[in-house]
């Protein structure tokens, strides 16, 4: 359930689509050199936080270097290759690798490496952060509550859309952002449970 919730209260640098290829989310467009060891992300401008602080460069550098690497199951995994990394200006990130690393863009998405803001992060113990129980990040959606064994509840950022196709299901084990047709394929497979909303009700 943590994954999903990543995937609708926060973002990453890119995300991929059905065929695992990258796709735009914080950083807009890239650039990979010749030898494969320097990742340039260009980000969007208009990306904020839920707690309307803007998400720049910086708080990337920080997320992965302060959170991802050191805590994350697969920190290492993804970011141990990296030799340094620049934030040239607020609107660009550049990772700077010891040697090419085939796997690196895919460390980028949602599970590897949520951008987190380094303003309520930076100078606390990261574990016992009051952050990690109600994040802010910069998703489409805002954590509202979490009622220990029971559920969470989200609302709606206003300030970012929901692209048309999207809805949510409530599950057993929890509420998922799903494609329609995926929901449609839940419900005509008759899994109990299931229930679909449109978006006007979210």
């Amino acid at each position: 359930m943590g994954e999903r919730r990543h995937q609708s209260g926060v973002r990453c640098l890119i995300r991929q689509d059905f065929n695992l290829a990258p796709q735009p989310s914080l950083a807009e467009k890239w650039d990979v050199s010749a030898d494969g060891k320097v990742y340039t992300f260009h980000l969007v401008r208009n990306a904020k936080f839920h707690d309307g602080k803007p998400l720049t460069s910086a708080d990337v550098k920080f997320t992965i270097e302060s959170i991802i690497l050191p805590y994350h199951n697969q920190g290492k995994d993804h970011f141990g290759i990296v030799d340094k990394i620049e934030t040239p200006n607020s609107y660009t990130i550049v990772f700077r690798l010891k040697r090419p690393f085939a796997p690196f863009m895919q460390g980028l998405t949602t599970d590897g490496a949520p951008i987190f803001p380094k303003h309520l992060w930076e100078g606390t113990e990261i574990r016992k952060n009051q952050y990690g129980l109600k994040p802010i990040g910069s998703g489409p959606f805002i954590f509202k509550e979490w009622a220990r064994g029971s559920h969470f509840t989200l609302e709606r950022n206003p300030t970012t859309g929901l692209r048309t196709g999207h809805i949510w299901i409530a599950l057993s084990s929890g509420t998922y952002l799903m494609p329609t047709r995926v929901c449609r394929l839940l419900k005509a497979a008759n899994r109990r449970h299931v229930r679909i909303l449109p978006l006007q009700r979210i």
